[in-house]
């Protein structure tokens, strides 16, 4: 019984070693290995028979299931039907697994001409060197790779043979078939118990439904001196396991296989997992070849053949490499080039090409190909703008080329630009100055370099930091400065940096937008003729006319009195038109060639006297109050108005004082203040609201 159970857990490591799936189970306190395997099932309906193939995935499963079998069932139903009710059936009458021995002669046997399936029986029934349950010697890992091989060989065999297949239990045809009803099969290994399972395999399909096989085909060809090597979809020929590659010399007409067991390509790296690849050596060149592929597929089917391909070896060596390629410019414009090239059977010529950098797109320039005696080309077109970069292409007569290392092309570039011309520009309000000019006629032309100054003899500073691409410019300019105009000048630069000669000035006036200076009043005199006014002018340059206003002190409309365009040499005004009395404000105002106004306004106000003189009073009486010790003083004036009566009046023969002043309604005085014994004179003078006034009028005397 130990002896059993040993043989069960050494064939249980196999399996684990192998690619098996193992799960952990506790129980009662004691950790069991679980193995999980499966099976793999496909089908096929033929239309008379149903094919079932199957296999584990694990060596371990598959000695373990050759023991103790498979078994297959089952479930036919229609359309609509209750599959509850439905149930499976076992149609195999006995357990399947592979053959006695004795069984295997008729097919294994070397007229039998079926080498798979003495693989497959060698591979079950055959004896175990170091597998063998007694055999102590071997270790683990090498019992695991005998066992390996084994299952490798066994399901190889049942891939690539009918009967190698149904000998080893991995095979079934249901004949029993009904076209109007549908099928689920199970596949089983009996062998499954509670710590090594071994997934039940299901396939559904209908009656009807006839499995369709896939034709081949090659996806691509590639011609070499040595080999042909055919390429064909992997993913779409997933249906095949195995080929037969055939080849024909003879235009299609015969077809030899080039391959005596089936052919299999693995996927080794990332590089060649796509397709399935196929290298067929050639001795001779330029001889057309056929080529077709035939699929192995599961059910040892082989398929239709591919459609042909045709394919040759081809001469894949180019010529020698051109070697010492030299550019050198010729003149202004011509560039040389020259190289050295060995002469072979089968050289053809040479191609010339031209880029603007290594690793730049490159141009050809050699139209047609040049004889293989030819070392020199003259680029009677070389790019003055750009860097020429040139290669030699060397061609045989088959096409083949090789390409010299790229050689730069110097060109000398001495001459500068010619002077630009036509120049124009305008300044908006904003103080945006838009320059434009004609374009260069030079082909290494590059751009240009904008230059400005604020006077005509000062230094001209450069506004570009980099030459320009373009014949428009645009400046900002500040417009609230004295000087009027400013200058531009432009030069010419090409793409090797030489710089053409200035242009010829262009003289822009700048928008004025600054008011001009205003005059101011530096003298004035009011005199009988009228008022006289005197001023300095404005101070600007651009000065066009200056005016003179007044207006009374208590009205609000100018009036203009004077204007002169040619203010320079007038700088004096007599008003004649004042009214006497009134006072007047007089303002000064000029205006540029742009029409601009002074912003500031000097005002000078002034009044117009009378000069003439106011008549006296001429009839003052004066009368003595004896008893009150009084003089009354009486007189009569012709005028009426704002006017004042001042009486003066002199004691014992001094000066006259001033001792009333009365307005122009009272024409009498009466002085209180005198004294016995005492001499007085008396005397009145008019005033008028100007300040103007009369002359005295006749002295008075009395003595109280």
């Amino acid at each position: 019984m130990k002896k059993r159970i040993f043989y069960i857990l050494i064939l249980i490591c196999i399996s684990y070693t192998i690619n098996a799936q193992n799960i952990s189970v506790e129980n009662d306190s004691t950790t069991i290995i679980v193995t999980q395997r499966k099976l793999e099932l496909k089908v096929k309906n033929t239309g008379k028979k149903i094919i079932l193939r199957w296999a584990p995935d694990s060596p371990g499963a598959w000695h373990l299931s050759n023991t103790k079998g498979y078994m297959i069932e089952r479930l036919a139903y229609k359309d609509g039907a209750n599959l509850f009710d439905t149930g499976y059936q076992l149609i195999t009458p006995d357990t399947l697994k592979p053959w006695a021995l004795d069984k295997w002669e008729p097919i294994a046997n070397e007229a039998s001409g079926d080498k798979y399936a003495a693989i497959a029986a060698q591979a079950i029934h055959g004896k175990r060197n170091l597998s063998a349950p007694e055999n102590k010697d071997a270790n683990f890992l090498q019992k695991a790779n005998e066992l390996n091989n084994l299952y490798a060989f066994a399901l190889l065999a049942a891939e690539f043979s009918r009967n190698a297949a149904l000998a080893s239990g991995l095979r079934y045809e249901d004949t029993d078939i009904d076209p109007s009803l549908n099928y689920v099969y199970r596949v089983y290994s009996n062998v499954a118990t509670q710590y090594y399972q071994i997934d039940t395999a299901y396939v559904m399909l209908k009656g009807n439904e006839i499995t369709q096989s896939i034709v081949p085909e090659i996806a691509e060809v590639e011609e070499s001196e040595k080999f042909i090597t055919l390429k064909w979809d992997r993913a779409y020929n997933e249906d095949f396991s195995a080929w037969y590659i055939e080849k024909s010399s003879d235009k299609g007409k015969t077809f030899q296989r080039l391959n005596k067991d089936p052919y299999m390509h693995s996927v080794k790296n990332a590089q060649n997992a796509a397709y399935i690849i196929y290298r067929d050596s050639v001795t001779e060149l330029y001889k057309k070849h056929q080529y077709r592929i035939i699929g192995i597929n599961t059910f040892a089917e082989l398929s239709t053949p591919s459609k042909v391909v045709t394919a040759m070896g081809r001469d894949k060596t180019p010529p020698p490499t051109p070697m010492n390629v030299i550019a050198e410019q010729v003149n202004e414009n011509n560039l040389k080039i020259t190289w050295d090239a060995e002469v072979v059977p089968d050289l053809k010529g040479f191609y010339i090409t031209k880029s603007s950098g290594i690793g730049s797109k490159e141009e050809l320039i050699t139209k047609n190909l040049l004889s293989i005696d030819i070392r020199s080309y003259t680029d009677l077109d070389y790019n003055q703008l750009k860097n020429n970069w040139y290669q030699i292409y060397a061609i045989d007569t088959v096409g083949n080329a090789i390409v010299s290392y790229p050689t730069y092309g110097a060109v000398r570039d001495d001459f500068a630009p010619e002077k630009l011309e036509n120049m124009q520009g305008t300044i908006d309000t904003l103080g945006i100055v838009k320059l434009d000019w004609s374009l260069g006629k030079e082909k290494d032309l590059y751009g240009y370099h904008v230059y400005m100054a604020n006077a005509k003899d000062h230094v001209y500073s450069r506004l570009t930091s980099q030459p320009i691409r373009d014949t428009i410019f645009t400046d900002t300019i500040t417009l609230k400065v004295l000087t009027e105009d400013i200058y531009y000048k432009i030069k010419a630069v090409d793409i090797k940096g030489n710089v053409s000669e200035f242009s010829e000035m262009l003289q822009l006036k700048k928008p004025d937008i600054i008011p001009p200076s205003a005059p101011v009043f530096n003298d004035y005199n009011v005199l009988k003729s009228g008022i006289q006014l005197s001023w300095a002018p404005s101070t600007s340059n651009d000065i066009q006319t200056h005016y003179l206003y007044r207006k009374e002190i208590k009205t609000s409309d100018w009036e203009l009195i004077y204007r002169t365009d040619l203010f320079k040499d007038q700088d004096r005004y007599l008003d004649k038109t004042p009214e006497v009395g009134k006072t007047y404000t007089y303002k000064l105002t000029a205006e540029d060639d742009e029409g601009l106004q002074t912003d500031g306004v000097y005002i000078v106000t002034l009044t117009a006297i009378d000069f003439s003189t106011p008549i006296p009073v001429k009839n003052l009486n004066i009368t003595l109050n004896k008893e009150q010790k009084q003089a009354v003083l009486k007189w009569t004036y012709p005028k009426k108005g704002a006017l004042l009566f001042i009486v003066f009046r002199a004691v014992n023969g001094g000066g006259f004082n001033i001792i009333k002043t009365m307005d122009s309604n009272k024409t009498q005085y009466i002085d209180k203040n005198i004294k016995p014994n005492t001499n007085y004179e008396y005397t009145i003078q008019v005033q008028y609201p100007e300040q103007k006034k009369s002359g005295f009028s006749p002295i008075k005397k009395i003595t109280l």
